[in-house]
């Protein structure tokens, strides 16, 4: 039985581990200091991880911290902006590099929390990874390719590739050589 929106496939976060632990530290298990930790689900939003932050983040001593909040939010926008930029303030307290991700474009209506974290990217001068703009205007040449990445508005196995593609391209650590970069589903 498949399990998941993922249907047992990797999710974006294996992937991307995948990638940086093994395959750019020549597969040395000398560097398992190198893990990605994933504590996405639906009940994780930016009210969640401020309240949580020393147990989810701090505790593990991380170099860089991904953030991709904005699609479980039930908070007006000042609240959400305020929270954001208090918890890229408190990444860079603990000397991490904070990235912003945007969540996935789908049928929920997140517009505006999707511009806060852009707004907040470039107020903070720090990198953001911007799916919903790259699935936006995917959408609007190859709709069937958007379609076949979700499942019930969440990324699926296809999905979940694609995020960890984007994921190597803007950090400019694709390989068209790699299996992890060249692999299809």
């Amino acid at each position: 039985m498949l399990e998941g929106d993922t249907f047992d496939y990797k999710n974006y976060v294996e992937y991307v581990e995948e990638r940086i632990r093994w395959k750019l530290n020549d597969g040395s298990i000398n560097k398992r200091e190198k893990f990605m930790i994933n504590f996405g689900n639906e009940k994780v939003n930016l009210e969640y991880l401020m309240n949580n932050f020393e147990d989810l983040v701090s505790r593990y001593n991380p170099k860089a911290v991904f953030i991709m909040i904005g699609g479980n939010e039930k908070i007006n926008l000042e609240e959400f902006k305020h929270n954001l930029v208090n918890i890229v303030s408190k990444i860079k307290s603990i000397n991490s590099i904070p990235i912003l991700q945007s969540p996935i474009k789908n049928e929920r209506n997140i517009d505006r929390y999707v511009k806060v974290i852009r707004e907040v990217s470039k107020e903070e001068e720090i990198f953001l990874i911007d799916y919903y703009e790259y699935w936006d205007r995917l959408r609007k040449v190859q709709k069937e390719l958007i379609e076949s990445w979700l499942v019930e508005a969440r990324a699926n196995h296809k999905g979940h590739l694609a995020i960890a593609k984007k994921i190597f391209k803007d950090l400019r650590i694709h390989d068209y050589n790699s299996l992890i970069c060249g692999f299809t589903i």
